[in-house]
């Protein structure tokens, strides 16, 4: 599959990238920010996040992400959680009386 080809399927599944991809475009062209604003209907922060991940990484940079947390705050911690696990695995197994 060429990357136009490739380019059409990824905008069809994700209108936002999609309107990204044609605020860039204007842009490019010579629109003023503030007309691209208006025409798609979205706010001038918007345009300049989206300029600025343009800048950053070219047009794989328009492609929706992931909101998800990097991290999980209150994440039990691995050794805690092996000790833990060890702890229910002799109680179960039945290999300690005193444990029955």
């Amino acid at each position: 599959m060429n990357e136009s080809a490739l380019l059409q399927t990824e905008q069809k599944a994700d209108p936002q990238a999609n309107q990204r991809h044609i605020a860039m475009d204007m842009y490019i062209a010579g629109r003023k920010p503030t007309a691209i604003c208006r025409e798609l209907g979205r706010s001038r922060t918007w345009f300049y996040q989206t300029l600025r991940r343009y800048q950053e990484s070219g047009r794989a940079g328009l492609a929706s992400r992931s909101r998800a947390p990097h991290r999980v705050a209150n994440r039990t911690a691995d050794a805690l959680e092996k000790a833990v696990v060890r702890v229910r695995e002799t109680i179960t197994g039945g290999s300690e009386p005193e444990l029955r």
